[in-house]
């Protein structure tokens, strides 16, 4: 019996361990992959596009000892909004400050327009 459990336990663990899992791919809410987002303060004038939404994200430190969240942090929060709505940009992105919320150590609140570019 230990013999059959040993070599099943390997390969079930090394199957655990693929550092190349991707969350977005072949994930039907998401129809644009966040990472292919352009976002960007300014808005976009060498390309057509319309408006899909504004869109807003907030990222939140959950204890005293985590790093107060980042404008990195706030991005990838709008660009998994955006691909949901199917968006190749985020334009005109504003941010807050870091401030303390009820529900966490620190918070940073970000906003932008999604937009879908036309041929």
């Amino acid at each position: 019996m230990f013999r059959v459990l040993v070599p099943f336990l390997i390969i079930f663990v090394s199957g655990c361990a693929n550092n190349n899992y991707d969350p977005y791919a072949d994930n039907p809410v998401f129809k644009v992959h966040p990472d292919k987002i352009v976002v960007t303060e300014h808005d976009i004038d060498n390309k057509r596009y319309r408006i899909l939404d504004d869109i807003k994200a907030k990222a939140r430190k959950t204890t005293l000892f985590h790093d107060d969240p980042t404008q990195e942090d706030v991005n990838k929060l709008l660009k998994q909004k955006a691909s949901m709505l199917g968006a190749d940009a985020i334009i005109f992105v504003r941010y807050g400050s870091v401030g303390i919320g009820a529900l966490s150590w620190g918070e940073l609140e970000g906003q932008g327009r999604a937009v879908k570019f036309v041929e």
